[in-house]
């Protein structure tokens, strides 16, 4: 049965949502000029509304690219389009704290103690960053420059921090330090010495694709005309 379960009509713009615990948590914009952002919490049995609306202020027309959610140790967190970075209460809603930061935006991520969002260009460096916040202070414990990938969700492992740039970014996750990426190790077969037989309508021999510093790699060539 495709039927929804339950459904509910939001004014502007919703975010992705948050399913944690029985609860639903989503996001959207006001649906008038100012954009202001709306933080709901329904019940996932019943869609009914456990708190909400809280206006989370912001204004920049592009909603679902400036905004986003996190969860983490019974609290949610959100980044507004004018860099405001706010915790609340999961289950009441109470608010915790909130800082402005105003080059942060984007989609949070919430994990161990704290919360990674990024951050948009500096016009004086011409670098963007990677904010990472203390859950229960909101205190920012570091900033990591970074070359773009302001408006990705960092991706957060046991000790680095990722961040989607023209190449993948490694940062630090004690101090925001970008790591340098280390050489790839390989165990077992690397596939050297095997030979690849492909049909096609033709190969041009001096494709440097197929060159090394002692010739080609074409170890042989069966031409068939037609």
């Amino acid at each position: 049965d495709s039927t929804p379960k339950w459904t509910v009509t939001l004014p502007g713009t919703v975010s992705y949502p948050l399913i944690v615990k029985g609860f639903v948590y989503a996001a959207a914009d006001s649906g008038t000029t100012a954009k202001n952002s709306l933080l709901y919490a329904f019940s996932a049995a019943d869609g009914s509304t456990r708190w909400g609306p809280i206006n989370l202020g912001g204004s920049a027309d592009d909603f679902s690219t400036n905004f986003g959610i996190a969860y983490d140790n019974g609290r949610i967190f959100s980044v507004n389009s004018n860099g405001g970075v706010a915790a609340f209460d999961a289950n009441t809603g109470t608010a915790i704290w909130f800082d402005q930061l105003n080059t942060a935006h984007g989609q949070p991520v919430a994990v161990g103690g704290v919360v990674y969002t990024g951050g948009s260009s500096d016009a004086n460096t011409q670098s963007n960053s990677t904010y990472a916040i203390g859950e229960s202070s909101g205190v920012v414990l570091w900033t990591g420059q970074t070359t773009s990938g302001a408006y990705s969700g960092p991706a957060v492992s046991s000790t680095g921090v990722y961040v989607s740039t023209d190449c993948y970014i490694a940062l630090d996750r004690s101090v925001g330090q970008v790591t340098p990426a280390a050489a790839p190790t390989f165990a077992g077969d690397t596939g050297q010495g095997t030979i690849v037989g492909v049909v096609d309508t033709g190969i041009d021999l001096t494709n440097q694709d197929f060159m090394t510093s002692h010739g080609t790699r074409i170890v042989d060539l069966w031409d068939q005309p037609a």
